[in-house]
Formats: structure tokens, sequence, C-alpha cells
């Protein structure tokens, strides 16, 4: 599940998902949170679809998105979406899976 995060500048997905998808790590960056130390996480680039059941499979094209991989362990979704994001993968959604 991914969260729309409004104020975020890069989206980022955990690095479960990541390594269940096997998705190519372009380098590394920093990333910076709105405390604490930064920490240099890999660059990757996923497909992202709108997916608003969670057993159901969406066969449309979706959107290439560069994420850094985050140890996003303490929230509930497994990714985060910048609002640009969302908007590009279509209006009023609740939820979105990313799929290979």
């Amino acid at each position: 599940m991914a969260l729309k995060d409004s104020g975020a500048q890069l989206s980022l997905i955990s690095q479960a998902v990541c390594d269940q998808l096997k998705a190519e790590v372009y380098g590394p960056i920093q990333l910076q949170g709105v405390v604490g130390d930064p920490i240099r996480a890999p660059l990757v680039n996923v497909c992202i679809k709108p997916c608003n059941e969670p057993d159901s499979v969406n066969i449309a094209e979706g959107i290439q998105v560069l994420c850094g991989v985050a140890p996003l362990m303490a929230v509930n979704h497994d990714v985060l979406l910048t609002t640009y994001v969302i908007e590009g993968i279509g209006p009023c959604l609740s939820s979105v899976r990313v799929m290979m």
C-alpha cells in the first residue's frame, strides 16, 4: 500500500518491496528526513500502477518512478508517493499498489 506524502520531494519504497521487485539500482543518494541524520540509500526505478482491490491485477501500463529505498519499517505503508506521482496515475485514488 502507498501513502501520498504532499511534502515529499522524492518517492520512497521500502527495502522489502524493492527486494521483491528486484528493481535495478541506478546509484546511491542521500535521504534527509525532517529530523535525524541523512542516510545513504539506493535509487531505483519502479513501475507504479493504480490498484484499488488487494487481490486484483492491473494490466494497464503504469508510470516509471524513481524512488529512494528506505527502511520504512515504522509505518503501515510500503511506499510513499509524491503528489506529482499520484497526479500522474490518476485522480481520486485512495490506495495504490506497486506492481512489476
